[in-house]
């Protein structure tokens, strides 16, 4: 049988642990996730109106929230399936939003220049079809592997949500006296998370029957 989390639902149950099966789709933990993609809106505007502050407070509450979300659905017993593949899917939409928004301009300091932004994008789509479609598929025929993320992306997530809150501070110009450091922290992260990121994708791509 496959190790899906349902599988691991039942077996907590099965020691006594009582698990939430009602309400898969939008249980506790869902709804914060949940919550976390609506904040892309206002996160974005304020970029764009250039309230870098207010921005970045904002993108720090999704990215403490991205945390809380998942801690909270192991205490309570909510975790599924589908918040397992949610949860990384809103990650990945709010960070590649983010980095188009504010990582551009430094760009031209990166070795990769803007092909950095058109890699990412390729590992994120790359994990999503693993998430959605490769893994519950290879499940169905036999093959056991978790859905959920993995160290690897979850490095590839610290580095990437650092880089964009750096590209934050350059693009505020609120410590121009060591903005070439700044550039060049922003733009390591940004290697270390593809890099990390490959990694991630071949992790999830470890297959045993």
């Amino acid at each position: 049988m496959p190790h899906t989390i349902k599988n691991k639902i039942e077996e907590r149950k099965s020691i006594g642990k009582e698990s939430f099966t009602k309400a898969e789709y939008f249980n506790g933990p869902n709804s914060l996730t949940l919550f976390r993609l609506l904040l892309i809106v206002p996160i974005y505007e304020l970029l764009i109106l250039e309230k870098f502050i207010a921005a970045s407070c904002v993108a720090i509450v999704a990215w403490g929230l991205d945390f809380f979300d998942g801690y909270f659905a192991r205490e309570i017993n909510q975790v599924t399936e589908f918040g397992a593949k949610f949860d990384p899917t809103i990650d990945k939409i709010l960070n590649l939003l983010l980095l188009n928004t504010v990582f551009y301009n430094i760009f031209y300091l990166s070795i990769l220049g803007y092909s950095v932004i058109i890699i990412l994008t390729i590992i994120e789509i790359t994990l999503l079809l693993i998430a959605w479609i490769i893994k519950p598929v290879l499940n169905s025929y036999g093959f056991t592997k978790r859905i959920g993320a993995n160290w690897l992306g979850k490095t590839k997530m610290f580095f990437e949500s650092m880089a964009i809150f750096i590209a934050i501070i350059i693009d505020a110009e609120w410590i121009l006296s060591i903005n070439s450091f700044l550039y060049f922290i922003a733009n390591t992260f940004i290697l270390l998370a593809i890099l990390f990121g490959i990694g991630s994708i071949v992790g999830h791509l470890s297959y045993k029957k």
